[in-house]
């Protein structure tokens, strides 16, 4: 039995896994999944200043900005903490203000790189289809369906996302390992920062158990 379940950030590019580590951890854990596009729309749905301040930087086509996402987080995190409840946070912090802005609030005890090689981390993004109905996941390379564009689950056609395609995957990766570099070593000087490896075979969540134990 693990007795204190840490606080964890999760780390990783597109493809590399962090949905699916975070949903076995909260199944399996118990943990409370932050994930910064989930809290956007739920910020989105309350009658707040906040809500609808996010809701005219969307209208206007802007970036959400640093302090926005970070009024937004805060929120959460503080009732977080005064409820005891262990999180992971997935795509919060992107650079290092963030990052400091999230020291400033609560302790983070383990910050968890999944590293994955571009070539894997493509075909996992270029190959994802999705199930509009039950919203089972499927990969073109990887776990395909039993009947080609079926889902296997309820039998809906399966649909494939306009921007998973290889063009926007490797921009998505390029982007995303410059932006992460800096909190890689941010993480690492604090002796918080643990990688593991994602393979086309491996189980992470295994290995994420041992840092968690």
């Amino acid at each position: 039995m693990i007795k204190k379940l840490p606080n964890i950030i999760l780390l990783g590019s597109p493809g590399s896994g962090k949905g699916s580590l975070a949903k076995q951890l909260v199944d399996r854990l118990g943990y409370k999944h932050f994930s910064t596009g989930d809290l956007f729309r739920e910020t989105m749905n309350k009658d707040t200043p906040l809500s609808k301040q996010i809701k005219e930087t969307i209208a206007r086509g802007d970036l959400i900005s640093d302090d926005i996402t970070n009024a937004m987080i805060k929120d959460y995190l503080v009732n977080a903490v005064k409820q005891n409840q262990h999180f992971i946070l997935d795509g919060y912090p992107r650079n290092l203000k963030q990052a400091e802005f999230t020291a400033s609030i609560v302790d983070i005890d383990k910050v968890i790189y999944i590293d994955i090689a571009e070539e894997l981390a493509i075909k996992r993004i270029s190959g994802r289809i999705s199930c509009p109905k039950c919203k089972a996941v499927f990969n073109t390379y990887f776990t395909k369906p039993k009947e080609p564009g079926i889902c296997d689950c309820c039998g809906t056609e399966l649909i494939h996302r306009k921007d998973d395609n290889i063009e926007s995957a490797k921009h998505r990766f390029d982007v995303y390992k410059e932006q992460t570099q800096p909190l890689i070593n941010y993480y690492r000087k604090k002796n918080k920062l643990i990688g593991v490896i994602a393979t086309e075979n491996n189980n992470i969540y295994d290995d994420v158990i041992k840092i968690i134990k």
